[in-house]
Protein backbone atom coordinates (compact mmCIF):
# COMPACT_ATOMS: atom_id res chain seq x y z
CA UNK A 1 0.00 0.00 0.00
CA UNK A 2 1.51 3.49 -0.98
CA UNK A 3 1.07 6.83 0.74
CA UNK A 4 -1.97 7.59 -1.68
CA UNK A 5 -3.80 4.26 -1.33
CA UNK A 6 -3.16 4.87 2.65
CA UNK A 7 -5.24 8.19 2.53
CA UNK A 8 -7.92 6.87 0.95
CA UNK A 9 -8.07 4.06 3.56
CA UNK A 10 -8.31 7.34 6.30
CA UNK A 11 -10.86 9.26 4.45
CA UNK A 12 -12.55 5.57 4.15
CA UNK A 13 -12.86 5.39 8.12
CA UNK A 14 -13.08 7.88 11.12
CA UNK A 15 -9.51 9.03 11.29
CA UNK A 16 -9.44 8.18 14.43
CA UNK A 17 -10.22 4.88 14.16
CA UNK A 18 -7.48 3.83 11.40
CA UNK A 19 -4.23 2.97 11.92
CA UNK A 20 -1.18 1.89 9.67
CA UNK A 21 1.08 -0.42 11.53
CA UNK A 22 4.28 -2.80 10.97
CA UNK A 23 4.26 -5.21 13.60
CA UNK A 24 7.64 -6.46 14.01
CA UNK A 25 8.62 -9.49 16.33
CA UNK A 26 12.25 -10.95 17.74
CA UNK A 27 10.61 -14.82 17.59
CA UNK A 28 11.71 -18.44 18.31
CA UNK A 29 10.41 -21.17 17.38
CA UNK A 30 8.47 -22.38 20.14
CA UNK A 31 4.87 -23.41 19.93
CA UNK A 32 3.59 -20.65 22.49
CA UNK A 33 5.44 -18.05 20.47
CA UNK A 34 3.64 -19.26 17.02
CA UNK A 35 0.54 -18.94 18.87
CA UNK A 36 0.91 -15.41 20.61
CA UNK A 37 2.22 -13.78 17.45
CA UNK A 38 -1.06 -15.45 15.42
CA UNK A 39 -3.62 -14.39 17.62
CA UNK A 40 -2.19 -10.80 18.40
CA UNK A 41 -2.17 -10.27 14.71
CA UNK A 42 -5.71 -11.79 14.19
CA UNK A 43 -6.90 -9.77 17.37
CA UNK A 44 -5.35 -6.65 15.39
CA UNK A 45 -6.58 -6.84 12.07
CA UNK A 46 -9.96 -7.68 13.82
CA UNK A 47 -10.42 -4.68 15.28
CA UNK A 48 -8.35 -2.30 12.50
CA UNK A 49 -9.35 -4.15 9.11
CA UNK A 50 -6.86 -6.79 7.36
CA UNK A 51 -4.64 -4.06 5.67
CA UNK A 52 -4.21 -1.92 9.41
CA UNK A 53 -1.22 -4.02 9.59
CA UNK A 54 2.08 -5.72 8.03
CA UNK A 55 4.26 -7.90 9.66
CA UNK A 56 8.17 -8.89 9.71
CA UNK A 57 9.55 -11.51 11.97
CA UNK A 58 13.15 -11.86 13.41
CA UNK A 59 13.81 -15.31 13.67
CA UNK A 60 17.19 -15.49 16.52
CA UNK A 61 16.98 -19.18 17.50
CA UNK A 62 14.81 -21.75 15.07
CA UNK A 63 13.92 -20.81 11.28
CA UNK A 64 10.58 -19.72 9.21
CA UNK A 65 10.28 -23.97 8.11
CA UNK A 66 9.56 -24.51 11.87
CA UNK A 67 6.03 -22.49 11.70
CA UNK A 68 2.57 -23.31 10.22
CA UNK A 69 3.72 -22.51 6.42
CA UNK A 70 -0.05 -21.35 5.28
CA UNK A 71 0.00 -18.76 7.93
CA UNK A 72 3.57 -17.47 7.08
CA UNK A 73 3.24 -16.97 3.38
CA UNK A 74 0.16 -15.39 3.90
CA UNK A 75 1.29 -12.93 6.65
CA UNK A 76 4.79 -12.63 7.09
CA UNK A 77 6.06 -9.49 4.36
CA UNK A 78 10.10 -9.90 5.16
CA UNK A 79 11.94 -12.33 7.87
CA UNK A 80 15.57 -12.43 9.25
CA UNK A 81 17.23 -15.63 10.37
CA UNK A 82 20.01 -15.77 12.42
CA UNK A 83 21.48 -14.37 15.84
CA UNK A 84 20.84 -10.78 16.63
CA UNK A 85 18.80 -8.32 18.78
CA UNK A 86 15.83 -7.04 17.79
CA UNK A 87 16.68 -3.30 17.22
CA UNK A 88 19.73 -4.22 15.37
CA UNK A 89 17.57 -6.35 12.89
CA UNK A 90 15.01 -3.47 12.66
CA UNK A 91 17.93 -1.13 11.86
CA UNK A 92 19.72 -3.68 9.20
CA UNK A 93 15.91 -4.01 7.63
CA UNK A 94 14.50 -0.70 7.56
CA UNK A 95 18.26 0.41 5.70
CA UNK A 96 17.80 -2.61 3.70
CA UNK A 97 18.11 -0.88 0.07
CA UNK A 98 15.41 -3.03 -1.20
CA UNK A 99 13.34 -0.51 0.93
CA UNK A 100 14.50 2.73 -0.91
CA UNK A 101 11.89 2.31 -3.88
CA UNK A 102 9.26 2.24 -0.90
CA UNK A 103 10.15 3.77 2.46
CA UNK A 104 8.29 2.50 5.80
CA UNK A 105 7.41 6.57 6.14
CA UNK A 106 4.94 6.04 2.84
CA UNK A 107 3.80 2.92 4.29
CA UNK A 108 3.31 2.99 7.93
CA UNK A 109 2.32 5.49 10.23
CA UNK A 110 3.76 3.48 13.17
CA UNK A 111 6.29 0.39 13.95
CA UNK A 112 5.89 -1.59 16.91
CA UNK A 113 8.66 -3.73 17.86
CA UNK A 114 6.92 -6.36 20.42
CA UNK A 115 9.00 -8.90 22.93
CA UNK A 116 7.06 -12.44 21.72
CA UNK A 117 5.38 -12.59 25.56
CA UNK A 118 3.51 -9.20 24.98
CA UNK A 119 -0.30 -10.42 24.91
CA UNK A 120 -2.29 -7.32 23.64
CA UNK A 121 -5.53 -9.19 22.98
CA UNK A 122 -7.00 -7.61 24.90
CA UNK A 123 -6.49 -3.73 24.17
CA UNK A 124 -8.63 -1.48 22.91
CA UNK A 125 -6.83 -0.71 19.79
CA UNK A 126 -8.97 2.36 18.34
CA UNK A 127 -8.31 4.06 22.08
CA UNK A 128 -4.32 3.04 22.01
CA UNK A 129 -3.31 4.89 18.82
CA UNK A 130 -5.81 7.68 19.57
CA UNK A 131 -3.80 8.17 22.59
CA UNK A 132 -0.83 7.74 21.01
CA UNK A 133 -1.80 10.33 18.31
CA UNK A 134 -2.92 12.77 20.79
CA UNK A 135 0.16 12.20 23.81
CA UNK A 136 2.17 14.55 20.89
CA UNK A 137 4.81 11.71 20.95
CA UNK A 138 6.89 10.16 18.51
CA UNK A 139 8.13 7.16 20.62
CA UNK A 140 5.32 5.51 23.07
CA UNK A 141 4.22 1.91 24.85
CA UNK A 142 1.53 0.81 26.17
CA UNK A 143 1.90 -0.03 29.85
CA UNK A 144 1.93 -3.43 31.64
CA UNK A 145 0.24 -6.19 33.11
CA UNK A 146 1.21 -8.95 34.78
CA UNK A 147 3.02 -10.97 37.76
CA UNK A 148 3.72 -8.33 40.43
CA UNK A 149 7.23 -10.11 40.09
CA UNK A 150 8.46 -8.55 37.29
CA UNK A 151 9.01 -4.84 38.12
CA UNK A 152 12.42 -3.38 39.23
CA UNK A 153 13.24 0.14 40.25
CA UNK A 154 16.61 0.57 38.46
CA UNK A 155 17.30 4.26 38.33
CA UNK A 156 14.18 5.75 39.42
CA UNK A 157 15.01 9.35 40.86
CA UNK A 158 13.36 8.38 44.44
CA UNK A 159 13.59 10.98 47.11
CA UNK A 160 13.40 8.47 49.77
CA UNK A 161 17.14 7.05 50.83
CA UNK A 162 16.26 3.44 50.98
CA UNK A 163 14.45 3.22 47.70
CA UNK A 164 17.86 5.00 46.15
CA UNK A 165 19.85 2.16 47.75
CA UNK A 166 17.80 -0.16 46.18
CA UNK A 167 17.78 0.94 43.20
CA UNK A 168 21.20 1.50 42.56
CA UNK A 169 21.91 -1.93 43.89
CA UNK A 170 19.46 -3.02 40.86
CA UNK A 171 21.54 -0.81 38.56
CA UNK A 172 24.08 -2.61 39.46
CA UNK A 173 23.13 -6.14 39.43
CA UNK A 174 21.57 -5.87 35.98
CA UNK A 175 24.64 -3.74 34.33
CA UNK A 176 27.34 -5.86 36.12
CA UNK A 177 29.65 -7.74 33.87
CA UNK A 178 29.31 -10.84 35.95
CA UNK A 179 25.76 -11.67 34.80
CA UNK A 180 24.61 -14.68 36.94
CA UNK A 181 21.22 -16.42 36.38
CA UNK A 182 19.39 -14.94 38.58
CA UNK A 183 20.76 -11.49 37.23
CA UNK A 184 19.38 -12.81 33.80
CA UNK A 185 16.16 -12.92 35.68
CA UNK A 186 15.75 -9.28 36.66
CA UNK A 187 17.50 -8.54 33.24
CA UNK A 188 13.88 -9.31 32.15
CA UNK A 189 11.77 -7.13 34.59
CA UNK A 190 10.12 -3.91 33.84
CA UNK A 191 10.81 -0.78 34.92
CA UNK A 192 8.14 0.20 37.40
CA UNK A 193 7.39 3.58 35.57
CA UNK A 194 5.82 1.37 33.06
CA UNK A 195 3.11 0.35 35.64
CA UNK A 196 -0.46 1.50 34.34
CA UNK A 197 -1.40 4.95 36.74
CA UNK A 198 -4.91 4.85 37.60
CA UNK A 199 -5.17 8.70 37.35
CA UNK A 200 -3.21 9.02 34.16
CA UNK A 201 -4.93 8.52 30.06
CA UNK A 202 -0.61 8.82 29.25
CA UNK A 203 2.36 9.95 30.97
CA UNK A 204 5.18 11.97 29.27
CA UNK A 205 8.42 10.25 30.32
CA UNK A 206 12.18 10.75 29.71
CA UNK A 207 12.28 7.22 28.91
CA UNK A 208 10.73 4.48 27.15
CA UNK A 209 10.94 0.68 28.13
CA UNK A 210 12.38 -1.73 25.26
CA UNK A 211 10.10 -4.42 25.64
CA UNK A 212 7.23 -2.61 23.18
CA UNK A 213 8.16 0.59 21.70
CA UNK A 214 6.33 2.11 19.45
CA UNK A 215 8.23 4.24 16.65
CA UNK A 216 6.22 6.99 14.87
CA UNK A 217 7.36 7.41 11.33
CA UNK A 218 8.91 11.00 11.64
CA UNK A 219 11.39 9.29 14.00
CA UNK A 220 12.96 6.01 12.10
CA UNK A 221 15.09 7.78 9.80
CA UNK A 222 16.63 9.61 12.98
CA UNK A 223 17.15 6.70 15.23
CA UNK A 224 17.79 3.37 12.72
CA UNK A 225 19.89 5.52 10.46
CA UNK A 226 21.48 8.56 12.01
CA UNK A 227 22.25 7.49 15.36
CA UNK A 228 25.50 6.32 15.21
CA UNK A 229 26.81 4.40 18.35
CA UNK A 230 23.26 3.72 19.15
CA UNK A 231 22.25 0.17 18.80
CA UNK A 232 25.16 -2.04 19.47
CA UNK A 233 26.38 -4.95 17.21
CA UNK A 234 25.92 -7.97 20.23
CA UNK A 235 23.37 -6.33 22.38
CA UNK A 236 21.38 -3.38 22.64
CA UNK A 237 21.15 -2.14 25.76
CA UNK A 238 21.58 1.53 26.42
CA UNK A 239 19.38 2.35 23.06
CA UNK A 240 16.38 3.06 25.27
CA UNK A 241 18.39 5.26 27.49
CA UNK A 242 19.12 7.95 24.86
CA UNK A 243 16.37 7.54 22.14
CA UNK A 244 14.03 9.96 23.82
CA UNK A 245 16.44 12.61 24.30
CA UNK A 246 17.88 12.21 20.70
CA UNK A 247 14.45 12.50 19.32
CA UNK A 248 13.82 15.24 21.30
CA UNK A 249 17.00 16.98 20.26
CA UNK A 250 16.91 15.79 16.65
CA UNK A 251 13.45 16.76 15.86
CA UNK A 252 12.39 19.40 18.59
CA UNK A 253 9.81 18.00 20.30
CA UNK A 254 9.33 18.90 23.64
CA UNK A 255 7.92 15.48 24.68
CA UNK A 256 8.99 13.02 22.51
CA UNK A 257 8.18 9.68 24.62
CA UNK A 258 4.94 8.52 26.85
CA UNK A 259 3.27 5.72 28.77
CA UNK A 260 -0.17 5.00 28.15
CA UNK A 261 -1.68 4.01 30.87
CA UNK A 262 -5.71 3.44 29.94
CA UNK A 263 -4.17 0.79 27.27
CA UNK A 264 -2.21 -1.49 28.97
CA UNK A 265 -0.83 -5.40 27.48
CA UNK A 266 -0.14 -8.34 29.55
CA UNK A 267 3.79 -8.54 29.93
CA UNK A 268 4.01 -12.47 29.98
CA UNK A 269 7.30 -12.53 31.08
CA UNK A 270 8.78 -15.55 29.79
CA UNK A 271 12.30 -15.34 31.01
CA UNK A 272 13.66 -16.19 27.44
CA UNK A 273 16.23 -13.43 27.28
CA UNK A 274 20.01 -14.69 27.36
CA UNK A 275 21.79 -11.98 28.79
CA UNK A 276 25.28 -12.00 28.46
CA UNK A 277 28.58 -9.54 29.52
CA UNK A 278 27.86 -7.83 26.04
CA UNK A 279 25.05 -5.99 27.19
CA UNK A 280 26.96 -4.28 29.69
CA UNK A 281 29.50 -3.35 27.34
CA UNK A 282 26.29 -2.16 24.63
CA UNK A 283 25.28 0.33 27.63
CA UNK A 284 29.00 1.46 28.41
CA UNK A 285 29.37 2.14 24.91
CA UNK A 286 26.04 4.32 24.52
CA UNK A 287 26.81 6.16 27.59
CA UNK A 288 30.39 6.91 26.19
CA UNK A 289 28.93 8.49 22.90
CA UNK A 290 25.57 10.04 24.54
CA UNK A 291 26.14 11.18 27.68
CA UNK A 292 24.25 14.28 27.55
CA UNK A 293 21.14 12.10 26.21
CA UNK A 294 22.03 9.46 28.73
CA UNK A 295 18.50 9.70 30.59
CA UNK A 296 17.29 9.23 34.62
CA UNK A 297 14.01 7.71 34.40
CA UNK A 298 11.23 9.62 35.32
CA UNK A 299 7.62 10.80 34.66
CA UNK A 300 7.35 14.37 33.37
CA UNK A 301 3.47 14.70 33.75
CA UNK A 302 0.02 13.09 33.89
CA UNK A 303 -2.97 14.04 31.29
CA UNK A 304 -5.88 12.99 33.54
CA UNK A 305 -8.08 10.36 32.70
CA UNK A 306 -11.28 12.06 31.60
CA UNK A 307 -9.45 14.52 29.56
CA UNK A 308 -10.62 15.06 26.11
CA UNK A 309 -8.40 13.75 22.96
CA UNK A 310 -8.20 16.56 20.56
CA UNK A 311 -9.62 15.43 17.41
CA UNK A 312 -7.04 14.90 15.06
CA UNK A 313 -6.38 17.14 11.20
CA UNK A 314 -8.07 16.38 8.78
CA UNK A 315 -6.29 14.29 6.10
CA UNK A 316 -4.90 16.01 2.72
CA UNK A 317 -7.70 15.91 -0.15
CA UNK A 318 -6.60 13.69 -2.83
CA UNK A 319 -4.80 15.13 -5.65
CA UNK A 320 -7.27 16.18 -8.77
CA UNK A 321 -7.96 13.34 -11.61
CA UNK A 322 -5.94 13.60 -14.96
CA UNK A 323 -7.50 15.43 -17.36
Amino acid sequence: MDAFQFILVLLALKLTEAYRVLLFWAVDSDPETQQKVKANLAYARAQGGEDCCDVMLSHYKGTPGEWDQAWYSKNVLRSHIGPGYKFKILQSLYTDPEFAAQPWEDLYEWVWALDSDIDFTMLDMTRFFELARASGSVIVTPTFKGDAAQWTEFNLMEQDNHKKKHAMRAEIRVRDLDIGEDDSALASQINIIGKPDELCQYRHTTYVEMTAPMFHSTVLNLLLRQCEHCIGDKAEWGFDRIYCAYAKKGLGKDMPCAYLDETPVLHLDWHRAEVSSEFSKSDAEVRKYHSSEYATIQAMDCVPRGTPVPAPPSPPAPPPAPP
